[in-house]
């Protein structure tokens, strides 16, 4: 049998308020809430034209080195040289860059010393990381970025499959001739296309 509780056995219960229904808005209330945007938005005019290679000689059979050095100039290839030799000497010096001297300097060499867990890195030899260096020049740095291009389109589990001459291999075997394994991987690592005397560090000073 139940007891009807008489609300002055239960204290506070006066000062608890009722539940209000409330009415779910609806989308029209929902977008008339919504102030006018500050300012008029136009759209971009794109102009109907008749599509067509851009080339410097459009008759012109390009091959495709040819292209590709439409977009990387020699230009291009002499700032990468340059700025790969500052940082192969930053490093294999162990000298700060001169925006990024800061507490972290120890930890970032012991981490660049030390074998890491990327797959790259594991099937990389590690005298590789040790190897004195020598400068880069522009013909190289074109071979390397031609390497690159061959990877890109012969894939192979390791990187130094493409040095191999088993069978198997033997679609990339002039790689051979043109530079070794140890010294691929060496530019790989100090590779670097912009200053790093100039860099923004990790808290987007210069």
């Amino acid at each position: 049998m139940t007891r009807n509780i008489n609300k002055q056995e239960v204290p506070g219960v006066d000062d608890v308020p009722p539940k209000k229904n409330k009415k779910k808005r609806t989308f029209e209330d929902l977008l008339g809430s919504v102030p006018p945007p500050s300012s008029t938005y136009k759209p971009l005019t794109v102009y109907e034209r008749p599509a067509k290679p851009s080339l410097p000689d459009p008759g012109k059979a390009y091959t495709p080195y040819e292209l590709f050095r439409l977009f990387i100039t020699t230009t291009h290839f002499d700032i990468i040289t340059k700025n790969t030799n500052r940082n192969a000497f930053l490093k294999q010096f162990n000298q700060k860059p001169l925006n990024q001297r800061n507490k972290h300097e120890k930890e970032e060499e012991k981490e660049e010393d030390s074998n890491t867990n990327d797959a790259e890195s594991m099937h990389t030899p590690r005298h590789i990381f040790k190897r004195q260096w020598h400068d880069t020049n522009r013909p190289e740095i074109t071979v390397f970025f031609g390497a690159l291009l061959l990877m890109g389109t012969t894939h192979l589990p390791k990187s130094e499959d493409y040095w191999k001459t088993t069978a198997g291999y033997g679609v990339v075997n002039h790689l051979q001739i043109t530079i070794t394994c140890e010294r691929w991987h060496q530019i790989k690592r100090y590779l670097k296309i912009s200053n790093p005397n100039t860099d923004a560090d990790s808290s987007g000073l210069m």
